[in-house]
């Protein structure tokens, strides 16, 4: 048997159905553009994915844009007609524009679209979850304390923001002023990285704890605060991760970290494609519905408030005291947006 037919052979057995029956579905993962804002996105879309093997049959092909053009070509080329079924997963608002000029021409593929919100469609589910509230509490978690935050200055680590994460962004802002303190923003440029680590540097020397906006920018982060931490032991800079949870890379560095559980809307998504109940439609969940969250990592949950950080915490000792005791004022303002 010549080499192609055997790496072919076992395609045409799994994708062809036991009489009646429904054929093996293949579901064709597009990620977030290499080093975009929504890299922790990338993340959840790939846990979903294994989640939803666990007692499933599905093949899948993963697709990995270098570039939106890319992207863009690999869209098309996943949206051609073919036989059998498909389930299409596509992370990121690059999709969003592509999807609204095809007209709802899916070609017969369910389509599920994450972080964007195109036109609505048969066969097309689109999920946003915002993240306001957790960035709020975010807020809250990093200037609370003033073991922590001595002078109430908090950084954002951002390249281009999306829509969503810009919503999140705003919450981070209007949590950090809840508590009295404020937010410094800066941009990387992933093209320079030599002007990147500068301003890093200059940033870590200017505010007590930095949130990390994006997967691409973490690394280049945990590498300045740790060196900047090294030469400045008595001015110790904190992390809050977005869409990852930091704390595995580094648990004495990180305070917590702002999760969207896109990871949970894919495996859904896969194991209701699989028995044929795929759900379309335009879909929006956020804090209230628990697909969106705070995690605070246990090492600082416990650590000592030193002054009452904002009206109404007269009982509050530690930052989960806080955190909890602003949730409130964190659905509140989101109610607002």
């Amino acid at each position: 048997m010549s080499g192609w037919l055997a790496r072919l052979l076992p395609l045409l057995l799994f994708g062809c159905a036991a009489e009646g029956g429904l054929s093996t579905m293949v579901v064709s993962v597009h990620y977030p553009v290499a080093g975009s804002e929504v890299g922790g996105l990338a993340t959840a879309m790939r846990q979903g994915v294994l989640q939803a093997r666990v007692g499933s049959s599905f093949l899948i092909e993963e697709h990995h844009p270098a570039s939106d053009q890319e992207a863009l070509q690999q869209l098309e080329e996943a949206l051609m007609p073919r036989q059998g079924r498909r389930l299409l997963i596509a992370g990121g608002e690059v999709y969003t524009s592509a999807l609204d000029t095809r007209d709802c021409d899916l070609s017969g593929s369910q389509v599920l679209l994450l972080d964007g919100k195109p036109e609505p469609c048969a066969g097309l589910r689109s999920v946003v979850l915002e993240g306001f509230g957790p960035a709020f509490l975010a807020g809250v978690l990093a200037l609370s304390a003033e073991s922590v935050a001595p002078r109430r200055l908090a950084g954002v680590v951002t390249a281009a923001p999306s829509t969503g994460l810009t919503q999140l962004l705003r919450g981070f802002q209007a949590g950090s002023n809840f508590v009295g303190g404020n937010v410094q923003e800066l941009q990387l440029d992933p093209l320079d990285p030599m002007a990147a680590g500068a301003a890093l540097r200059n940033l870590a020397a200017a505010v007590d704890v930095l949130l990390v906006a994006g997967d691409a920018n973490s690394r280049a982060v945990l590498q300045a605060v740790r060196e900047h931490n090294t030469d400045h032991p008595e001015q110790v800079v904190r992390l809050i991760g977005l869409d990852q949870d930091l704390s595995v890379r580094d648990a004495q560095l990180v305070l917590g970290s702002v999760v969207r559980r896109y990871d949970v809307e894919v495996r859904s998504s896969i194991l209701a494609a699989e028995l044929d109940t795929f759900a379309p439609g335009q879909v929006v969940r956020g804090y209230s519905d628990g697909q969106t969250e705070l995690l605070i990592n246990p090492a600082y949950a416990q650590q000592a408030l030193a002054r009452l950080p904002f009206v109404g915490c007269t009982a509050c000792q530690s930052l989960l005291d806080a955190v909890q005791q602003a949730a409130p004022a964190a659905e509140a303002a989101a109610a607002e947006e």
